[in-house]
């Protein structure tokens, strides 16, 4: 039986009134060039919140810089990782990530677009945390990455974790959709890895009703990504609007 964990953040009137306004104020992307003073302000705010994110990604003890890509969407940040996984590993039979077994369809379903296959590892009763044995395991010669989902907040193991994937030449993604702001022996999560995606979606530690965000030190990773962001068309005026408003 399915267990639905996500509730929408609690909506105030000043909520609600804002996201009206947004509603009903969007300009239609057609028409975007008639309307330089929203697309700057926009694009200030956009600035600004990357700025933000970046600088957060990139205390003073790290040991690469981060750069940081928005997308749509976590799935579609996660989707986009993959594949850069896939393009710079140049190995067809790299085909499987492994995911804790208790995880959101969306993980999945990401996997699956990116053209890959999800391979469901044991989790401990105690902590919620990938059991070793099965993770061991679970690993072959296919396993292209392994996704640390550091559910409901509680981060995993990472010193385990990192030299697993390092001693078996794998990739270590971090999915930071419940667990942004969380830290491991004093450093923030999502700079532990290879790449870290975020979700700014409904019920997420940030919130903009959609949105997500790829956060990577792989200049090889980050380049593949801006590719793949740069092939995507803007999302539709009436969805952005039905989005912002959640009708």
């Amino acid at each position: 039986m399915p267990i639905l964990s996500q509730l929408d953040q609690n909506l105030t009137y000043a909520d609600a009134k804002i996201a009206l306004k947004s509603w009903l104020t969007f300009p239609n992307p057609k028409n975007l060039a008639k309307n330089s003073n929203y697309l700057e302000k926009y694009d200030n705010i956009q600035r600004q919140f990357k700025t933000e994110l970046e600088a957060y990604f990139n205390p003073p003890e790290a040991e690469k810089t981060s750069k940081l890509t928005f997308f749509d969407s976590g799935r579609t940040s996660l989707e986009a990782g993959l594949l850069a996984l896939k393009q710079i590993a140049k190995d067809p039979s790299k085909n499987q990530v492994l995911i804790s077994a208790y995880t959101c369809a969306i993980v999945v379903n990401s996997i699956l677009r990116a053209g890959l296959k999800p391979v469901f590892v044991d989790i401990q009763k105690s902590n919620l945390q990938l059991k070793p044995s099965s993770l061991q395991s679970k690993l072959n010669s296919q396993t292209l990455a392994l996704i640390i989902q550091n559910t409901f907040g509680a981060t995993d193991n990472y010193q385990e974790l990192r030299q697993f994937t390092e001693n078996n030449k794998i990739y270590l993604i971090e999915d930071l959709a419940h667990s942004f702001g969380a830290t491991y022996l004093d450093q923030p999560v999502g700079i532990l890895s290879d790449l870290a995606f975020l979700s700014f979606g409904s019920g997420k530690i940030i919130s903009s009703s959609r949105g997500g965000a790829l956060v990577t030190a792989n200049r090889k990773i980050y380049k593949e990504v801006t590719k793949f962001k740069n092939s995507i068309p803007e999302m539709p005026h009436t969805e952005v609007k039905r989005h912002l408003y959640k009708i």
